[in-house]
């Protein structure tokens, strides 16, 4: 069994799949971004995809204690549009899975309603032909 790597959530200091976080990363420039991939090369911390830790984790300047640098207001106020961003990807996604699964069933539901009618077609032969060999 493959072990899941877990990191700590800065804003709700909740252990979690790494997968389940997204990685804030400095870059070895100096810049911070959203790494939803989790590949940046760079000093990471994570936040859950939560606004709310984002914010909980500007307030007690988590960020900054990870980074070892004081994060400027306008990276936070761009951090919160990128989490803002990717929410709104990741809810079009989840709608255009939802439109695929009832188009699946609507098939789903025709080929079976087919199949019953190909059924009670044999079965109403079967039973014609059973009736003329009687005769």
């Amino acid at each position: 069994m493959k072990k899941i790597p877990m990191r700590q959530c800065l804003g709700c200091r909740e252990m979690k799949p790494k997968r389940e976080l997204i990685r804030v990363v400095r870059s070895p420039e100096g810049g911070i971004s959203l790494d939803f991939k989790g590949k940046k090369p760079g000093r990471g911390a994570y936040v859950c995809p939560n606004p709310d830790c984002l914010k909980r984790a500007e307030r007690t300047k988590a960020l900054s204690r990870a980074f070892g640098v004081p994060v400027p207001q306008s990276v936070l106020e761009e951090l919160h549009e990128q989490m803002a961003d990717n929410e709104q990807m990741v809810d079009n996604k989840q709608m255009t899975g939802n439109e695929q699964t009832a188009a699946n069933k609507q098939v789903a539901g025709n080929e079976q309603t087919a199949a019953n009618e190909q059924m009670a077609a044999n079965e109403q032969t079967a039973a014609n032909e059973h009736t003329n060999n009687e005769l």
